[in-house]
């Protein structure tokens, strides 16, 4: 889930925001990758740049990056893993920070959240929001009726 923070208060506490469920590359209809093919040429006229030139190039550099990160996430946690265990959150932020399609990831991601999931934003917009206000939030499991009961069971 992704949560972008509308309205921050005067001491910087979030008031107001939206949720978007996250969504993949995939996902993302022909009509709206064309949207996306604009919105790019819009950016060129405002001097900004995502290094991509078209939606197909900016849905490989996603797809071709979670595969690269799966890959590496699977290293770290594997039983043959070199990297101490209390290292391997430390090592995979160092990954992600010599990523260079990570922050279009991001982006691409924000953008297809928010006009999959029933919002409206350009690319401009994405990239004018600032990192404190774009947070991915972990979705609640599902809840299981009877769960409640088990547990109370337990700690009689």
């Amino acid at each position: 889930m992704i949560r972008i923070i509308t309205k921050r208060g005067d001491n910087g506490v979030q008031e107001e925001w939206t949720d978007y469920p996250d969504r993949e590359v995939g996902e993302v209809p022909a009509s709206l990758a064309l949207r996306f093919d604009r919105e790019l040429v819009a950016l060129k006229f405002a001097d900004l740049d995502l290094g991509v030139k078209r939606w197909t190039e900016a849905a490989f550099k996603a797809r071709r990056f979670n595969a690269r990160a799966t890959a590496k996430i699977a290293e770290l946690l594997g039983e043959e893993s070199e990297v101490p265990e209390e290292e391997r959150g430390e090592a995979m932020v160092e990954w992600l920070a010599e990523q260079p399609d990570y922050l279009l990831v991001q982006q691409v991601g924000i953008w297809a959240a928010v006009n999959l999931g029933g919002g409206r934003m350009t690319l401009l917009d994405v990239l004018s929001i600032p990192d404190r206000d774009v947070e991915d939030i972990a979705e609640d499991p599902p809840y299981i009726e009877g769960d409640d009961e088990d547990e109370a069971e337990g700690k009689a």
